[in-house]
């Protein structure tokens, strides 16, 4: 989805999951911080997970599958 898709489709919600990635830094950090803001993101230490090339989709899934 480009930028500008993600920007507009933030308006009727915030999906579960997101996978933000690109050549510009300063959109995928931008975009990260429309979602935080969108969902008033605290404690971001304990809500807050990222993941990089060699996690596996296990990983993520078991990740998603615990509180908080």
């Amino acid at each position: 989805m480009k930028y500008i898709d993600f920007v507009s489709s933030l308006k009727s919600g915030v999906q579960n999951i997101y996978h933000i990635y690109g050549n510009d830094a300063f959109l995928c950090e931008n975009a990260l911080n429309s979602i935080k803001k969108k969902i008033n993101l605290q404690f971001s230490d304990l809500n807050e997970v990222y993941f990089g090339a060699n996690n596996t989709i296990k990983e993520i899934i078991e990740s998603c599958s615990v509180f908080p």
